[in-house]
């Protein structure tokens, strides 16, 4: 009747929801043992019966005083956390009206049933379990996360303003990876939900995680979505714009470094920015904008008196060279038509801008850099090397071309 399921008959009638059947077994001196006889995953059958929200069959299992209500499957799971995982919200009544009820049991990745609540974005059952006074609202998982934190990354509003309103919920509480419920709120851009914890007076939005980001420093990594995210927490005067990661750049810095012009636009509108600081590497947000040629975040960054132009990293490196070395001929010309941007500067490696073009086989930024009359096409990098000597070596004939053309050298 029953084959190859391992499951009692009173686990069928429970899980497929056979009131009266489970009366007659229950009745029966032959199933006696069997209230809370496991299949072979470990479920019970009020497990059953309660994550497949057959109310009748739950009352009457609760009632016949033989069950566990908190006998655990082999994935930890028991019937309550069944039951919130599936949303049976009549089961879940009947399992916390049982004196003997723990709503805090953990499944074995560490989520309680609030946890799951939260996860799922339920409010009404997320009530529930918060008006019990024995409720723990803050358990972390085996990830560290939180209720609040897996409302707020899945956009949960409700869930979300249920657990900020009490005293008792920590609103800061970082997983594993050091993200706190705010973080994920941000970098899912789950607005309303960011909205609610910026104005949670408990919550520090420059927390970071390990890698030393914050949500802003996330947010102005990313493009499209993630400007509204960005205009939100800089709206907030106690988020810091210039706090760094661990590799020590700004939000500005990965703003220039990935082009995000609407991002870098809204940090320039805030006071409190640092357009001068430098990462790990020595290097400035115009040293990246260089690099990647973007004319809309140069502009905006060079319009401001307190950049420096031609300022060198930690290898002598300035936002020019770079922008040589990467074939940016429009950025290379913007550059030198400032008077403060000294073409011939030479690195730790004695390489200059023009070095770097020659290499690189940069026909355009050779021409532009040549164009300039202060250019210094004969100044030897730390290995005693030329522009013109590296481009003949490389098999660059059409730049060496352009060297020997513009300086003293004839081909030979």
């Amino acid at each position: 009747m029953f084959p190859n399921v391992r499951r009692t008959p009173i686990s069928w009638a429970a899980g497929n929801g056979k009131p009266g059947v489970l009366i007659e077994f229950l009745n029966s001196l032959r199933y006696e043992a069997d209230y809370n006889k496991p299949d072979e995953s470990g479920r019970t059958p009020l497990s059953w019966a309660a994550g497949s929200g057959h109310d009748e069959c739950v009352r009457i299992l609760l009632k016949s005083g033989g069950v566990d209500v908190n006998t655990p499957d082999n994935y930890g799971q028991t019937p309550l956390l069944w039951a919130v995982t599936f949303e049976k919200v009549g089961a879940i009544q009947l399992l916390l009206e049982h004196k003997d009820i723990d709503i805090n049991m953990v499944d074995n990745d560490g989520k309680s049933p609030l946890a799951l609540a939260a996860y799922n974005g339920v409010v009404q059952i997320a009530e529930l379990l918060l008006a019990r006074g024995e409720v723990n609202p803050d358990p972390q998982d085996v990830n560290g996360r939180t209720p609040l934190s897996w409302s707020a990354g899945r956009g949960h509003d409700g869930v979300v303003r249920l657990l900020l309103e009490r005293k008792d919920v920590s609103p800061n509480l970082p997983d594993v990876g050091g993200r706190t419920p705010l973080f994920f709120a941000a970098d899912k851009a789950h607005m309303r939900a960011l909205e609610l914890l910026l104005s949670h007076p408990g919550v520090d939005p420059n927390i970071p995680n390990t890698n030393g980001q914050t949500a802003l420093l996330l947010a102005s990594k990313c493009r499209g979505n993630r400007v509204p995210v960005v205009n939100m927490l800089l709206g907030r005067n106690e988020v810091d714009p210039n706090i760094t990661d661990n590799d020590g750049k700004t939000p500005l810095i990965w703003a220039s470094h990935y082009g995000s012009h609407r991002v870098v636009r809204r940090l320039l509108e805030r006071d409190d920015v640092n357009l001068g600081m430098r990462d790990n590497d020595g290097r400035t947000a115009v040293s990246w904008a260089a690099d990647r040629g973007d004319g809309r975040v140069m502009g905006m960054l060079l319009a401001r008196k307190e950049v420096l132009p031609d300022k060198p990293d930690n290898n002598g490196r300035t936002p020019l060279s770079w922008a040589a070395q990467s074939g940016q001929g429009d950025m290379v010309g913007w550059l030198l038509g400032r008077e403060d941007v000294n073409p011939n500067l030479q690195d730790n490696d004695g390489g200059t801008p023009l070095h770097y073009a020659a290499m690189g086989g940069w026909e355009d930024v050779v021409r532009v850099l040549l164009g300039r009359s202060d250019i210094n096409r004969d100044l030897e990098d730390a290995s005693g090397e030329t522009p013109l000597s590296l481009a003949r070596k490389k098999g660059l004939a059409e730049v060496a071309q352009l060297l020997c053309l513009r300086g003293n050298y004839w081909l030979r």
